[in-house]
């Protein structure tokens, strides 16, 4: 069971808020509207454009940075028609916008394939694990009141897979609802894996922090978010939760006599916003609990957390709203390849990319062709291993290896197409190696789990911070070329390496930990 926090928020600090937090509601600068599409399949091919009678896919998270600061800006879950809406209350800058869902259920179709923006897709896929964003776009003084509506997702059900979501609007917390989500059909196939998949997207109308000592100033921090918490079937009592954080702190002179959360001793933060996901898969099934002509009913609660800490006499007036999207992902058998791949690893020795992978079971199987790419979409054969099984069948282990002597300067993307004696072909998972060109820097692999390494001949600091700018300690192990840093410790988020070169030039690298 995983949970991801798309740290940090950003909110505007303004001097006087008390419209805001006495209830009026404010309006954003401009807003930004898009759609979530599944493609429809037509012999097995998509065309990469909205149609008026593909599946919306509501619970999508989807959330606008700046740019520059990596900051979050709004944050927003697609509803029942597939429809989001950003309220960007920052003003004028350079944004981008993510995209959060079950990338074991969905794949991202093509980019922009047709003239008219309004139905094409706006999110490259550069591989699953990866960020999902647009490219940068600026929003102008000129585009005050005005609402963007081109930056649509279109999405690719994975082959053996069947994905169904539901979602819940904003909501003021605390509030308890029930979801629910079709189970699978026994004519679809045999279920092998059921993983679900929440997201949660917090809004803070308000904030407002007050000290109300009359003796003691203080240095305040606050500390707010989302938990949204979903009960998991399955006669688990573990629930599958994700929450959001944003922390905010500030000077607390004594109380000056009016709790209105401004003044000398007040504080008030206006419209922020903050993101989560999680997901959790089942290492075992029970079918009555997914398979039937009725529904997974899912229970799901959220409430707002805050912890306040400092001195003197702290008290808060805080509004909290939460919107969540919950995801059910149905795998079949019949898997990717049709033999029992039980493992396909890469790793560089000196100047060459050394592939192995074994097999616990094969049928009909001609051989292997080693596929490579550069960016991991547009696949080359540089080889290709005959099966050693008799005939093309086993029942025993067999190993496999091959050696890529000239790899590509940069990044490696590496599969194996599987081909059976009738024609048939299928594919495995990809695996990517990076070979720095000289002089150059970069780090792999992207999201990290528990290393990191940074490759570079001409390395010699690296130092690392999270979006609010903070100073984040890591153990690191330099080791000619390459540094490796243990991220093990680190919360899931989104983090900066800035590389330090001998020449004294600093280059920052963004990379999350997963």
């Amino acid at each position: 069971m995983k949970s991801k926090r798309l740290l940090l928020l950003s909110t505007l600090l303004l001097p006087a808020l008390t419209a805001s937090i006495n209830g009026n509601a404010q309006t954003p600068f401009s807003t930004i509207t898009g759609t979530v599409w599944q493609e429809k399949k037509v012999a097995g091919l998509v065309d990469g454009l909205m149609n008026t009678d593909e599946k919306r896919i509501p619970g999508v998270l989807v959330t606008l940075f700046n740019e520059t600061a990596d900051t979050i800006i709004a944050s927003a879950i697609s509803d029942n028609n597939g429809q989001y809406v950003l309220n960007n209350f920052n003003g004028p800058g350079n944004y981008v916008i993510s995209f959060n869902y079950p990338e074991s259920g969905y794949s991202v179709t093509d980019l922009r394939t047709g003239s008219d923006n309004s139905i094409n897709n706006s999110v490259t896929d550069y591989g699953e694990g990866d960020l999902k964003t647009t490219s940068a776009f600026a929003i102008n003084a000129a585009d005050a009141g005005s609402n963007l509506s081109i930056y649509n997702l279109g999405l690719v059900e994975r082959p053996n897979k069947r994905v169904y979501s539901m979602y819940k609007a904003y909501t003021n917390t605390a509030w308890n609802d029930t979801l629910k989500l079709p189970k699978s059909s026994a004519t679809t196939g045999a279920l092998s894996r059921a993983k679900l998949f929440i997201t949660d997207a917090a809004f803070h109308p308000s904030i407002g922090i007050e000290n109300t000592s009359i003796s003691s100033p203080s240095t305040g921090m606050i500390s707010l978010g989302g938990k949204v918490s979903v009960r998991l079937p399955n006669n688990n009592t573990t629930n599958l939760s994700a929450s959001t954080q944003i922390t905010k702190s500030a000077e607390f002179p004594v109380y000056d006599g009016t709790t209105d959360y401004a003044g000398t001793s007040g504080k008030s933060w206006n419209n922020a916003f903050s993101a989560a996901y999680g997901d959790y898969t089942y290492p075992a099934l029970n079918s009555g609990h997914f398979v039937g002509t009725d529904s997974v009913s899912l229970p799901v609660n959220a409430v707002s957390t805050t912890t306040i800490s400092g001195g003197g006499n702290l008290t808060s007036n805080i509004a909290t709203k939460v919107a969540a999207g919950v995801f059910v992902v149905y795998e079949y058998d019949g898997g990717v390849l049709p033999i029992t791949l039980g493992s396909f690893e890469a790793q560089i020795s000196g100047s060459v990319g050394d592939l192995r992978w074994t097999t616990f079971k094969e049928e009909n199987n001609i051989g292997f062709d080693i596929e490579r790419s550069p960016d991991g979409k547009t696949f080359q054969s540089i080889g290709h291993v005959s099966s050693k099984a008799d005939n093309g069948n086993s029942s025993r282990k067999i190993s496999y290896t091959y050696t890529d002597d000239n790899p590509i300067n940069g990044s490696n993307f590496y599969r194996l197409k599987q081909t059976d004696f009738d024609g048939k072909t299928s594919y495995s998972v990809v695996r990517v190696l990076n070979f720095a060109k000289p002089g150059s820097i970069g780090l792999y692999p992207n999201p990290a789990h528990n290393t990191l390494t940074v490759y570079g001949n001409d390395v010699t600091d690296i130092i690392l911070s999270n979006l609010a700018g903070q100073t984040i300690q890591a153990p690191i192990t330099y080791s000619g070329a390459l540094a490796v840093i243990n991220v093990s410790a680190l919360n899931p988020g989104i983090y900066f390496a800035r590389v330090t070169s001998v020449n004294g030039t600093s280059t920052s690298l963004r990379f999350s930990v997963n």
